[in-house]
């Protein structure tokens, strides 16, 4: 019996069926987003916003169902951003001290480990940023503090049948409307990175602000798991369809809740119907190749012949695609939000050197830490799975508070000496001959270092030390104490466009002293890191020494990913080609296997950038094959 276009049409049919199918998810996924469908219960409260001109109170609980607003309407209204936020009593439900609003949701909200920052729904208010230069017309600057939102004290709490409900941790759960104000140009399920505060924002116009927004449309974010009992205990919670929202002074308005989505980008949805696509249209057609003819025989096997080498090609593009989307879908971290409400030990932090230096407070959710100089080098680190070098962007932001401080502890080494937290090559730490105290044995580390005042005053030093030791660490910020018993929050960002280490300073939630900028000099060669640390370096070889006790809790990290490969597949007059695009200060390496169990290195590589190639990939004997590609960094 001859192939017939029938057998080509079915698996076109059924490559189409897919593609119709995961564009409607696509679609379908993009436009839902989850929001609040009716309101339980609503309290008013005590001081609740009013209209100017008729003093009509914004209370209508309708307000607050659906999804927020992204234009006003009317003859002052218009498109709705950072700097507009809606204003209107039909867009904003009003609560003062002492009111209480309860939502449902017809989807309930979940914990997904999966949604970006683990957020995992936000509320949007009516704040805006305040303009500080005085352009209206569209050119305005702020300098990050708001208006009509940020001074409310406010209580979120949650509950899967609206009976029970368990509050969200105070210490971790911001104000309502304290960030992030509606930009109507973004989506409502994907938030801000929460490690933004008011001052990242000072001297931003729209366009700056939106950049720091990523694509987001803000309000103000909350993770389910930091659901807490009576007694302060952390509850796990799966899920949730009741949200409550309680002023204990001020007033708050609620234009919308939203629940976080965790959807691919549209890439990935496109990689994951190539891949099926292929790999079912290859199925139906070798399933029936290989089914036979019973009646023709040897004739079948003429007719196919020709076709062989053409599956045979396409298998391989279909296993190739498969391999590029796994490679491409699978996602490699880029920030890390902890928050210690569990073992960080038992979760891939690690001890290096005195570990008992380093140890988690069950009780307050922290970790508790010790700089002792005394001591051999230390580190608590979180390793990063790939490399960070000089033309890099990462940074992390930390809350400290410390609860003893002493320097000069020695009488022949009297001076003062550092407490470090930042970023290091692991391997280069764990050497013998690393000396951090000397000033001049150490390399592959950029970190936040504070030396407490021992005569030429107290000074906070970011500083970067390339991979043969060369420094940069001027200016240097002398003058500010970090106190006992306060709460700091510290941001260190590197830049590598400008080449230069940007510092931050909160004071118990207040903007802190200014920190001044740390800039490379010129002929600063590059580092190489691996891993973030929190850093008890020893004293040996140096002229001061110290010893302190603290916390730190809040840690936010973000960094860029490693590459992840996209894999094309070609052939040629020389075979078959696979490509993928190249990366500066990377080297691409394939490896193939027969049966995902033993791998072997394929070689030649064809250059490192912009296109790194490998050409006659079929290897005799084998009839399927497998790719995958490493990247390590130069």
């Amino acid at each position: 019996m001859p192939i017939r276009f029938k057998t080509r049409r079915s698996a076109l049919q059924a490559f189409a069926a897919i593609i119709r199918s995961l564009t409607a998810a696509l679609i379908a996924s993009s436009a839902f987003a989850q929001s609040a469908s009716s309101v339980i219960g609503y309290q008013p409260g005590s001081g609740f916003a009013t209209e100017f001109s008729s003093g009509a109170g914004y209370t209508n609980p309708a307000a607050a169902l659906g999804l927020p607003s992204r234009e006003t309407p009317g003859p002052f209204g218009g498109p709705i951003d950072p700097f507009n936020p809606p204003y209107l009593s039909s867009q904003l439900l009003s609560l003062g001290t002492g009111g209480a609003l309860t939502l449902r949701l017809d989807q309930p909200l979940r914990d997904n480990p999966a949604h970006p920052f683990g957020v995992d729904f936000c509320i949007f208010g009516g704040a805006g940023f305040i303009i500080t230069n005085g352009d209206y017309s569209g050119g305005g600057r702020t300098d990050g503090a708001l208006f009509g939102g940020g001074d409310a004290r406010t209580r979120v709490s949650v509950s899967q049948d609206g009976v029970h409900f368990y509050a969200l941790n105070p210490s971790l759960a911001p104000d309502v409307e304290n960030l992030f104000p509606t930009d109507g140009l973004g989506r409502f399920d994907k938030p801000v990175d929460p490690s933004f505060k008011g001052p990242d924002f000072s001297g931003q116009d729209l366009a700056g602000i939106r950049s720091r927004y990523r694509g987001s449309a803000g309000g103000t974010g909350y993770d389910l798991a930091w659901a807490q009992d009576a007694d302060g205990k952390s509850i796990r919670l799966e899920e949730v369809s009741f949200i409550r929202l309680e002023v204990t002074s001020g007033h708050v308005e609620v234009d919308g809740l939203v629940g976080v989505s965790a959807v691919p980008e549209p890439s990935v949805w496109g990689l994951l119907i190539i891949g099926c696509g292929s790999f079912l249209g290859v199925t139906r057609w070798r399933g029936r190749l290989g089914r036979g003819d019973p009646e023709g025989g040897a004739s079948l096997g003429r007719r196919i012949a020709p076709r062989m080498d053409n599956m045979r090609r396409l298998g391989l593009c279909a296993r190739l695609w498969l391999v590029w989307l796994l490679i491409s879908v699978v996602p490699l971290r880029a920030t890390v939000i902890e928050d210690f409400s569990t073992d960080p030990f038992a979760r891939g932090w690690q001890r290096v050197g005195e570990g008992d230096l380093f140890g988690w407070d069950a009780s307050g959710e922290r970790l508790r830490v010790t700089w002792d100089s005394s001591r051999s080098n230390s580190a608590c680190i979180i390793p990063l799975g790939t490399s960070l070098a000089r033309t890099d962007d990462f940074q992390f932001s930390v809350d400290l508070t410390l609860e003893d401080i002493a320097i000069g502890l020695n009488e022949d080494q009297p001076y003062t000496f550092q407490l470090a937290i930042g970023w290091i090559s692991l391997a280069d730490f764990s050497r013998g001959d690393f000396r951090r105290g000397t000033g001049q044995d150490a390399w592959n580390v950029v970190e936040f270092d504070y030396f407490p005042d021992s005569g030429f005053g107290p000074t906070i030093s970011p500083v970067a030390l390339s991979m043969n030791r060369q420094w940069f660490w001027q200016p240097m910020t002398i003058g500010v104490t970090l106190e006992k018993g306060r709460l700091y929050r510290i941001r260190m960002a590197f830049d590598g466009q400008q080449q230069e280490i940007q510092t931050q300073l909160a004071v118990d939630g207040q903007p802190g002293p200014e920190v001044k900028t740390v800039r490379a000099p010129a002929g600063f060669t590059d580092f190489r890191l691996d891993a973030f640390a929190i850093l008890s370096y020893s004293d040996a070889g140096a002229d001061g020494s110290i010893r302190a006790r603290g916390v730190l809790d809040h840690l936010v990290l973000q960094y860029p990913e490693a590459p992840r490969p996209v894999l094309h597949w070609a052939r040629g007059a020389v075979g078959s080609v696979l490509r993928c695009e190249g990366r500066k200060g990377w080297n691409f390496r394939l490896l193939r296997s027969g049966d995902l169990r033993n791998w072997e290195a394929f070689e030649p590589v064809f250059g490192t950038e912009p296109v790194v190639e490998w050409r006659d990939l079929e290897k005799a004997g084998e009839a399927v094959q497998f790719f995958r590609v490493e990247t390590v960094r130069l």
